[in-house]
C-alpha cells in the first residue's frame, strides 16, 4: 500500500493512477471471492523448482494444468477482468464490501453483479496462468534438458520453447516463440 501511495503522489496524473489502484482493489476483491489469494511465499516457490516438484499455490483440480490459486505479481492480478461498465461509485463500494457488515453492503446494479459473478465462475474453472516472466538461466536449463518437465510443458502450451545458444563462447537459454508451421 505505500508503493502505491507513492504512485498516486509522484505521478504526473494522480487521477489516473488512482483509478487504476482502484481497479487492482476490485481485482483483488474478485479473485478473493473466486477462492484466490495472495501467495506470500515467494521464497519457498525456489526449492520446489529444485526439488522438481510443483508449488503448494499451484491448482491440479481445473481443466488447465499448471493454473495458480494464488497471486504472485501485479501481471497475474490483471488476469481478473473488471467489468467495463463499472462506475467509479459501484468500484469503491465493491472494493470495501470485504470491510462492511452485510447489513451496510450496498447494492449493486443487477448487470455488474452478473458480470462479477461471471468473472468469479471463470477465475474457479481457470484459475490463474502464471506470468512467465524471465525464468532464470538454470529455470531455463532444466526446462531445456527435460521438456517433458512442468515448467516446458506450460511455455509449450503457450506456443514457446527453450533453445540452447551461444554468444561469446558462453553457451545460455532463451524463449523462442514458435513459428506457426512448427507446431
Amino acid at each position: 500500500n505505500q508503493q502505491r501511495r507513492l504512485l498516486v503522489e509522484h505521478s504526473h496524473d494522480p487521477y489516473t493512477q488512482m483509478r487504476d489502484v482502484l481497479d487492482d482493489l476490485v481485482r483483488l476483491e474478485i479473485a478473493k471471492r473466486a477462492g484466490i489469494s495472495t501467495c506470500l511465499d515467494q521464497d519457498g516457490h525456489r526449492n520446489y523448482v529444485e526439488n522438481g516438484s510443483t508449488p503448494d499455490c499451484w491448482d491440479k483440480t481445473t481443466a488447465v494444468y499448471g493454473t495458480y490459486r494464488k497471486l504472485h505479481s501485479e501481471v497475474e492480478l490483471r488476469q481478473v477482468r473488471v467489468p467495463e461498465e463499472m462506475t467509479l461509485r459501484e468500484k469503491v463500494c465493491f472494493a470495501s464490501q470485504s470491510e462492511l457488515p452485510d447489513a451496510d453492503r450496498p447494492a449493486l446494479s443487477p448487470a455488474i453483479r452478473s458480470s462479477i459473478d461471471g468473472e468469479i465462475n471463470r477465475l474457479r474453472q481457470e484459475g490463474i496462468q502464471p506470468a512467465t516472466g524471465t525464468p532464470s538461466q538454470d529455470e531455463l536449463q532444466q526446462m531445456y534438458e527435460r521438456p517433458d518437465s512442468i515448467g516446458a510443458s506450460i511455455l509449450a502450451k503457450r506456443g514457446i520453447v527453450v533453445q540452447q545458444a551461444e554468444h561469446d563462447g558462453r553457451t545460455y537459454f532463451r524463449m523462442m516463440k514458435l513459428k506457426h508451421e512448427d507446431v
